[in-house]
């Protein structure tokens, strides 16, 4: 599976691959990217169910080693997610402050998740 999730106000293009192989994953970023920039992407080991990784293209991309049908699964949407939305926050400038005000962060990683979520139908 795979889509694209808009975000509005945002200067990314949220990319989302799920039970993709890499051939898959690299024909549909191959046009704005080079293939060095897409190697932290690649090859999933037995340890790894996903990976997200912001393209200079700003293209960022998150992968599903697998189609999420256990709430296991869930929870690397979520894991996937946090990454994505420290990953926007930090090139936007947004810096984490521990205590502080994290609404940017939430809110963007809130929003990805649920249309995530909708994309799959759960």
């Amino acid at each position: 599976m795979y889509f694209k999730i808009k975000t509005y106000i945002y200067p990314f293009n949220i990319i989302v691959f799920m039970d993709e192989t890499d051939i898959f994953v690299w024909n549909k970023l191959k046009n704005n990217n080079s293939k060095e920039d897409c190697n932290p992407l690649m090859n999933f080991s037995e340890q790894t169910s996903g990976r997200t990784h912001l393209l200079p293209s700003l293209d960022l991309v998150i992968r599903l080693e697998s189609y999420p049908d256990k709430y296991t699964m869930l929870g690397v949407i979520y894991h996937e997610v946090m990454h994505a939305s420290l990953f926007a926050m930090d090139r936007i400038g947004c810096e984490y402050i521990a205590g502080g005000s994290n609404e940017p962060y939430t809110y963007f990683g809130e929003y990805l998740f649920v249309e995530i979520c909708k994309k799959i139908n759960i």
